[in-house]
């Protein structure tokens, strides 16, 4: 335990409302709050005085030790330095009083205190739990990945334009942003993403991009049939702008 004329602190530590651990420079737990308990479903008098890796062992085969290597690097970081050490965000599997883990996300700091001759005395291990952030990050990307399917899936060709217009304000060209497979399959413009119109027909006609630039310019939604010359086809076609207006997105 720590020592009696820091008791105080201690009390204070136990109840903050953060994840923190106080190692020896031995890696021996010594004061531990309340939260960290809580989140790793441990109590008090069961790690006090032990080992940090006797309580989380990083045996590879064990679920419960998955990211626990990593902190016995950081932590031997900075008995070496003598030096605070971030770790990236780190997968945990907490294992459950009924023997079942959750999966949790965290992302620790470990931090040297120094006593007046500037030799280690403690770590202090905190720790931002980030498991909604990482979840909430899995799900973007599944919807991101839903959303690339369909939208490739779909028989009509579909892109996002950026306008670019001169100093009068004319429409002179649009740069491609987002296309799909179907956009390319009939329109023959193939990998066109960040490249602009006429660098596929010069010649492309003035309408094209005037109304393009009207949508942009108005947020005015429209429905045309235009032949494109260049490319050998007409097109029906339903434009409307994208985004905020500044964007001249369509």
């Amino acid at each position: 335990m720590i020592p009696s004329l820091e008791i105080n602190f201690q009390s204070l530590f136990e109840s903050a409302p953060g994840l923190y651990l106080i190692l020896r420079p031995d890696l021996t737990i010594v004061a531990v709050s309340d939260s960290y308990l809580n989140a790793t479903m441990t109590k008090r008098e069961e790690i006090l005085g032990r080992d940090l890796f006797e309580v989380f062992p990083d045996n590879p085969g064990d679920p419960v030790a998955t990211g626990v290597s990593n902190l016995r690097a950081s932590l031997n970081y900075v008995l070496q330095h003598g030096e605070p050490h971030t770790m990236a965000v780190q997968k945990y599997d907490i294992r459950r009083p009924d023997g079942t883990f959750e999966e949790r996300y965290w992302s620790p700091l470990n931090t040297p205190v120094l006593n007046d001759k500037n030799e280690l005395k403690y770590i202090i291990h905190s720790v931002e739990d980030v498991t909604k952030r990482k979840w909430a990050e899995e799900q973007l990307k599944r919807s991101e990945e839903r959303y690339n399917t369909l939208f490739n899936s779909i028989d009509e060709g579909f892109c996002i334009i950026e306008m670019i217009f001169d100093e009068k304000k004319k429409p002179v060209d649009y740069r491609f942003l987002v296309i799909n497979a179907s956009f390319e399959r009939q329109t023959g413009l193939h990998d066109a993403v960040g490249k602009r119109m006429r660098e596929f027909a010069p010649d492309h006609e003035e309408h094209w991009f005037e109304t393009y630039g009207r949508i942009a310019l108005t947020g005015e939604s429209i429905r045309f049939e235009n032949r494109a010359e260049q490319l050998h086809r007409w097109y029906d076609v339903y434009a409307f702008r994208f985004g905020e207006p500044e964007t001249m997105q369509v």
